[in-house]
């Protein structure tokens, strides 16, 4: 069987946070995650709110059981909201532990946007 739930709440403030979690009886692996995303947005500029956000993820037993993976990242959003777009960057750190291997942390940045229409 599987098991997973999810929450997200938006305060007033512009404060929000996410919570998230799983396990799967799988037999030989059980694999699970925890995942948290803390965030505040508030309206600076004229073009519309600016979000930033910081998350956490730990997931254990994806494919080996001895994995321990762990992902942390920070990400900012400006809306500009004449022209219906979101202007995105974000840096995330990902690091994989596995039994007998040594294995390299890795980086990851990404910007773009996002136009609705």
């Amino acid at each position: 069987g599987q098991v997973n739930g999810s929450a997200s709440f938006l305060h007033n403030s512009g404060v929000s946070l996410t919570l998230a979690a799983g396990e799967q009886d799988s037999g030989d692996l059980d694999p699970n995650f925890v995942y948290g995303k803390l965030g505040y947005q508030n309206r600076w500029f004229d073009a519309g709110k600016t979000a930033f956000s910081a998350d956490y993820h730990v997931a254990n037993h994806a494919q080996v059981r001895s994995d321990k993976a762990k992902s942390v990242g920070v990400q900012m959003v400006q809306n500009v909201d004449n022209w219906a777009t979101e202007l995105y960057v974000g840096y995330r750190n990902y690091d994989l532990e596995r039994a007998g291997e040594n294995l390299d942390e890795v980086d990851a940045v990404m910007a773009g946007a996002r136009i609705k229409f």
